[in-house]
């Protein structure tokens, strides 16, 4: 008797959807298992095996690694780390960096390498003299009972400079085995650094600045801020850009010298010690911080050396304000100099009349009431009040001129 076929069942195909790195799958389910001591028996009693023993396997070397782009989540390995002649090139170009050239050099790259090396090489002289004057302050200030947080970061320098110093002749290459261990055999930073003899931070500061590299030569896409090629899986993300954290920690820095100004100038009789003391004792940083930030460090006096002393300019009140006037001040520190009389003196036997003694307005003739510039660019008097009573007279005249001037100026 003939049966009648079953119905087919009725297949829908939906289209691809876009990709959610958000989601993780489990990449081992349906999958069988490998390991090195492997043997399936299968039906009948025959048996399938690699062909290796556990006597053999006691006497392999083994190596454990993390899998690669394991927690990376943002993206894989980059495809020019595994191209030789792209990864020559990003890493030539590293190495100049490194070695301070801030334009591609002339020549192959065997040539330009060489040349970034030897380059370093020669910092190296300078780098041990360094760090041997600074063990030597160490040592006398720890003798002496210096405070723990003064060592602390004089023991930073010694290790910033002895890093530099374990670099310098192997740069290149520490570099290249960082990229080979992370990308190609599957690393992390801290197996990295325990390889090269580096802290994990430093190897994920370098690979951020390859891949930077990489990106300005045109191969990959730029690297997020506060990655290294991948970010820690579970990494917490500020909303805010980077250019305001930047400018909260470049202040709250500020506010740090400040506060040790503050100190040096309580110890120096309340003034802050001269610029030549400052660098010699290792307070430039703090110095530029002084020059940039000049309404941080307003409360503090300084102290100048004699050539280095600001000269005494004369307190300046308008007498329509009742407010000083800085430029002003300066203006009247200039008339009052002896070079600024003297060649005001020079300026009047030029005179028709030498004793003549005001100008046609009825100001009086003196170095006072001399126009700075004129009379220092052409050696000719001129008077000032007259000078700025018709630029007045000017301005009152054409608001407009003076409106579009300023808008143009913006």
């Amino acid at each position: 008797m003939a049966t009648t076929p079953a119905a087919l069942p009725k297949i829908t195909r939906l289209p691809s959807g876009p990709i959610r790195r958000t989601l993780h799958y489990d990449q081992h389910v349906g999958m069988r298992p490998k390991h090195v001591v492997n043997t399936r028996f299968a039906a009948e009693g025959e048996m399938d095996s690699n062909g290796v023993g556990w006597d053999e396997f006691a006497r392999m070397q083994t190596a454990t690694h993390s899998k690669l782009n394991c927690g990376r989540e943002e993206e894989e390995t980059p495809t020019w780390a595994l191209h030789d002649g792209k990864l020559r090139a990003v890493l030539v170009r590293y190495v100049e960096l490194r070695a301070g050239f801030m334009k591609p050099q002339i020549g192959t790259e065997v040539e330009r390498l060489q040349l970034a090396q030897q380059k370093i090489l020669a910092t190296k002289p300078l780098h041990e003299l360094t760090i041997t004057n600074l063990a030597r302050e160490y040592v006398e200030m720890k003798r002496s009972g210096a405070d723990a947080e003064t060592l602390r970061k004089r023991a930073a320098q010694i290790e910033n400079l002895d890093t530099r110093l374990l670099l310098t002749e192997t740069f290149a290459a520490k570099a290249l085995m960082a990229l080979h261990l992370y990308y190609k055999m599957g690393w992390n930073s801290v197996q990295v650094g325990w390889e090269l003899h580096l802290k994990p931070t430093h190897i994920r500061q370098m690979l951020y600045r390859i891949r930077k590299v990489a990106w300005k030569l045109g191969f990959g896409e730029k690297p997020r801020i506060g990655t290294h090629g991948g970010c820690r899986r579970g990494a917490q993300r500020t909303k805010r850009t980077m250019v305001e954290v930047l400018a909260v920690r470049k202040q709250a820095t500020a506010m740090k010298y400040v506060a040790t100004m503050t100190k040096l100038a309580e110890q120096n009789g309340g003034l802050i010690p001269t610029n030549k003391w400052l660098h010699a004792n290792g307070y430039s940083t703090a110095y530029q911080y002084m020059l940039k930030y000049p309404d941080a460090f307003a409360h503090l006096r300084r102290k100048y050396s004699g050539r280095c002393a600001p000269p005494e300019v004369p307190k300046y009140v308008s007498p329509t304000s009742g407010k000083g006037d800085r430029r002003l001040c300066k203006r009247d520190a200039i008339v009052r100099s002896a070079d600024f009389i003297a060649l005001f003196e020079k300026a009047r036997t030029s005179f028709r009349d030498p004793n003549r003694k005001t100008c046609k307005r009825g100001h009086e003739i003196c170095a006072a009431n001399a126009h700075v510039g004129d009379l220092r660019r052409t050696g000719k008097y001129s008077c000032d009040p007259c000078n700025r009573r018709i630029q007045n007279d000017y301005k009152a005249a054409h608001p407009s001129h003076r409106a579009e001037t300023t808008k143009a100026q913006l």
